[in-house]
């Protein structure tokens, strides 16, 4: 199946890449020429890497040495390759992502990795293909939040957090550092420990 999505990414059309003229590109950033679209304001730091089908709205940052639109590693039986991204990674207005942080692209072309508006995302942190961040988010340093999570809006995730594939975490939650989340986390609770509760 996989084989057959990347033939089918890779002969899909392709626009042009759109950079608003107020846009600062810092030394060493490299931006797709194919289906990027860099809104006013954008700030990409050095040596960044916006991938295809990434949209960057107005005044979003994105730190140095982050990657925004990673590809996915599938693995199967004893073989492993890389997936293209069919759909979209969408960073909605002043959203900001520290240095060295990766934002997985969606797989499939219907998905999208979607960042809220003023969500802030801190330095070595990943976020899974196909996850949904809501508005202004915290999630502190070296946070894993693995493919197709859902975070609601206002959530506090503390350093180290590592939430696990399709969990969603209610408006207001919060997730204490080093928490290892397996399970949904409802609106306004505050988890902690490994495995959180």
């Amino acid at each position: 199946f996989f084989e057959a999505h990347n033939l089918l990414v890779e002969k899909s059309a392709k626009k042009a890449t759109v950079i608003d003229k107020t846009a600062v590109i810092c030394p060493g950033a490299v931006i797709s020429p194919y289906n990027v679209e860099i809104g006013p304001n954008v700030v990409v730091g050095a040596n960044a890497v916006i991938e295809e089908n990434c949209i960057l709205e107005r005044g979003v940052r994105i730190g140095a040495n982050s990657t925004v639109g990673c590809p996915n590693v599938i693995r199967h039986g004893d073989t492993l390759f890389m997936a293209k991204n069919g759909g979209w990674v969408r960073m909605r207005e002043y959203s900001e992502i520290g240095s060295g942080t990766q934002i997985e692209g969606a797989t499939l072309m219907k998905d999208v990795t979607d960042i809220g508006q003023y969500v802030k995302i801190d330095t070595g942190v990943v976020i899974g293909h196909g996850s949904s961040v809501g508005t202004r988010t915290l999630i502190a340093g070296m946070s894993v939040i693995s493919g197709n999570v859902t975070i609601a809006a206002d959530v506090f995730i503390g350093v180290g957090v590592t939430i696990s594939n399709r969990i969603r975490i209610g408006d207001h939650a919060c997730v204490s550092l080093g928490s290892v989340v397996t399970k949904d986390v409802p609106a306004g609770q505050t988890v902690t420990g490994n495995f959180a509760i």
